[in-house]
């Protein structure tokens, strides 16, 4: 009996190898460190709600459909979560979605105060107290 099926096993050493060369990506970058708890797919999984919205709730979407869909997109310009999703309701204009600040990445030398460095990402944290 196997402990794993191919696909989980696929899955689980494709996650494992992007997480280990992000956190590698972002070390290298001068962050000081990686919080891999934080890492959340929640917005790619609100934009496949959406597709499949867009198709009738088919769970079982093609990838003709799911292009029709993704086109439709930017031509009504709203996005939405399905009710039965397992993020956060996201109903919203097309391009009045949050994003993240972007600061210019510096390196970070001992003496800075961690407080300091997660200064522009404030807004976020607070956006989504749960995180905290």
């Amino acid at each position: 009996m196997e402990f794993l099926s191919a696909e989980t096993y696929e899955a689980l050493r494709v996650t494992t190898t992007s997480t280990v060369l992000c956190i590698r990506h972002l070390l290298g970058s001068g962050f000081c460190f990686v919080l891999t708890s934080r890492y959340s797919s929640d917005d790619v999984e609100s934009f496949f709600s959406a597709i499949r919205q867009l198709n009738g709730s088919n769970d079982q979407t093609d990838a003709y459909a799911a292009l029709s869909a993704f086109q439709k997109i930017p031509v009504t310009g709203i996005l939405h979560s399905s009710d039965s999703a397992n993020v956060g309701s996201v109903v919203c204009r097309l391009g009045q979605a949050y994003q993240l600040p972007s600061p210019p990445v510096k390196a970070s030398t001992a003496s800075e105060d961690v407080g300091k460095l997660l200064l522009p990402y404030l807004a976020a944290l607070e956006r989504y107290p749960s995180m905290l």
